[in-house]
């Protein structure tokens, strides 16, 4: 089960009290989404002025303002999800990255406490192997991006999607098919795989590619599958012949062209 895993991992990027202030504020105003603003080192419970409260959040800027005026900067916003989605909507994504500031999502489904989770690039990176799928934060293209970034200090662009953007028709939709080349990366061959190239899958009947993975050497993959809600997969390295039979591209960064990475 995923439920805490940053916690009990130390990935927390606020204090254990900010976490408990937040809780308190989600389970008050439930089944409406809580939201609130970190600032200096402390959760200020905010109005959530959605036009859908149970179904989105939205705060006003003349609220926190005063606070960051008299207090210090803004340094982190958290929302409830009483619907239960442990990750972030693609809205969700798009408000973190235009913030700059790391996002929490107190899971409260039923009114009953189920994890708080962080997202967004200053939230510490988590272990590459075992990690739990939460769609948005642990997938298998923040795994890729996560690993990249840790250990070739290449930060790819972290798109903003939903859950299971795959399924779904319209705009994006196609998220790794439509977006490899703005991300930096060209086609090679399989036979050409070095560590740091990404391989590209299509699974489980889908049109389009739905998974990728990042090549690690020896005869590895590095990639995280979504699975279910009764069934939470975790990240993990194994033979990349194991997939080959899905692959539909190996690609490498365009940083990577003039030799091996290193």
């Amino acid at each position: 089960m995923y439920a805490f895993y940053q916690e009990r991992n130390g990935l927390y990027p606020v204090a254990m009290s900010v976490v408990l202030d937040a809780v308190k504020h989600a389970e008050d105003v439930y089944p409406q989404e809580s939201c609130g603003v970190v600032i200096d080192n402390k959760y200020w419970p905010m109005i959530n002025g959605h036009m859908r409260p149970n179904e989105d959040f939205y705060i006003s800027p003349g609220e926190y303002i005063g606070h960051i005026e008299r207090c210090g900067p803004l340094q982190a916003v958290i929302h409830s999800h009483p619907q239960g989605q442990p990750g972030p909507s693609r809205a969700d994504m798009i408000y973190q990255q235009n913030a700059g500031v790391p996002f929490g999502i107190i899971v409260i489904p039923d009114h009953h406490l189920q994890d708080v989770v962080f997202f967004g690039d200053t939230v510490p990176i988590a272990p590459e192997v075992g990690r739990p799928f939460i769609h948005g934060v642990y997938d298998c293209y923040a795994l890729g991006r996560d690993y990249l970034r840790a250990k070739y200090g290449l930060v790819l662009p972290n798109f903003p999607r939903d859950a299971e953007w795959w399924l779904h028709t319209g705009a994006n939709t196609n998220l790794l098919e439509e977006n490899f080349e703005a991300a930096g990366f060209v086609p090679v061959g399989f036979n050409e795989m070095r560590p740091g190239d990404a391989l590209m899958c299509r699974f489980a009947g889908s049109d389009k590619i739905n998974h990728c993975g990042v090549y690690t050497g020896n005869g590895l993959v590095l990639h995280h599958l979504a699975g279910s809600p009764k069934r939470i997969m975790l990240s993990t390295e194994e033979p990349v012949y194991n997939w080959r039979r899905f692959a539909t591209h190996a690609l490498r960064h365009k940083s990577f062209l003039q030799g091996p990475a290193t």
